[in-house]
Formats: C-alpha cells, structure tokens, sequence
C-alpha cells in the first residue's frame, strides 16, 4: 500500500504597478540658470532627488528646482517609494551645461551726450524718432540671438 502526502503552501504575492516614467525638464542649459524638473509616479508617496553639477538645489514634492554651476554636465536623479517604503521608481537623466555667453554689443551711434539734461557719460546710447541705428553682437558658434 503506498501513502499519499499532502502538502499545503499559501503564497501572498504583492503586485506592484510600474509605469514607466520619464523626469521631465530641460537637458540643455547655461551656466548660471535656474531649471525645474518634474516626474508624477502613481501612488508615490516620497520622491527622493539629487543632482550633480549644481550649485544649489531645492526639493519638493515630485518637482526639483536647480541652480547649474560651471561643470561641462550634470545630472538630475530620483527615487519614489509608496506609502511602505517600497522603491516603485528610480531615474536619472544627464543634463549637458553650456558656458553662458558673454555676449558685447556694439552700435554705430556711441557719443557722449546728455539726457534731460544730465550727463549720461561717454557710452550712452540716445536713438532719435527717425534714425537708423547699426547693432552688432559677435558670433559664435552655438550662439543664437533674437533682436526685439
């Protein structure tokens, strides 16, 4: 006669919904700006940022506010955690930090002169109704300008 054995074994499963997720925000940027990057993770109840290459950086909720030093590239990173501490999501993306331009512009109409009667020194910039005046600004290469 053989015997027969039972066995009995309950498994609790925990399903977890990972939407995939991007931090949005700029991935170019100048030295010296002031940027902000976001992410919305579904029932993420903690978002834990860091950043390379800033200067300072200020968290918040699920947005991250950044002042970019001089370094060539940084980096914005995440972590968001649910209510038990559980990691639902982790991202970075890699910013690339230009050097701000130095920007010198020039006209054809540089004089001394006065203004309502007070000196306004040697640079002094005073366009008549009726005029035409020359801008300039060097170029380099990557710069872009947009004369209002």
């Amino acid at each position: 006669m053989k015997k027969l054995t039972l066995f009995s074994s309950i498994f609790f499963v925990s399903i977890f919904s990972i939407i995939a997720q991007t931090i949005v925000g700029p991935t170019t940027v100048c030295a010296g700006d002031v940027t902000s990057y976001s992410i919305s993770v579904i029932n993420a109840k903690k978002y834990t940022w860091s950043s390379l290459g800033t200067q300072q950086a200020v968290p918040g909720y699920n947005t991250f506010s950044v002042l970019w030093g001089n370094s060539s590239s940084g980096q914005i990173t995440v972590i968001a955690e649910d209510s038990t501490g559980q990691v639902i999501y982790t991202g970075g993306i890699t910013v690339s930090i230009k050097e701000k331009p130095n920007t010198v512009v020039t006209s054809n109409s540089i004089s001394s002169c006065s203004y309502y009667g007070e000196e306004q020194g040697t640079e002094c910039w005073v366009v008549c109704e009726g005029s035409t005046v020359t801008y300039t600004a060097a170029l380099h290469a990557g710069d872009t300008y947009n004369w209002i």
